[in-house]
């Protein structure tokens, strides 16, 4: 099972942390972070609130809601 959460995001960039779990009991296998930004056509970073602000308000509401899971999951 593979469960991810939205871990840092700015107006640039964003990160998405993993962790892998045996599903039958839960046990924690491996963690990633992988890093992602925001570009134009031309590959040239842009800044989301700014060029697309209804994307930056969705990728927002997920960011704190990750957070909020994340910590109440760690809490467990």
């Amino acid at each position: 099972m593979i469960q991810e959460w939205m871990q840092q995001f700015s107006t640039v960039k964003f990160s998405i942390y993993y962790e892998i779990r045996n599903k039958k009991t839960n046990e924690l296998h491996a963690t990633a972070t992988s890093k992602h930004c925001f570009v134009d056509k031309t590959l040239s970073p842009i800044r989301l609130r700014k060029e697309y602000p209804q994307i930056y308000e969705a990728f927002q509401t997920v960011a704190q809601q990750d957070k909020a899971d994340f910590e109440k999951m760690k809490k467990e």
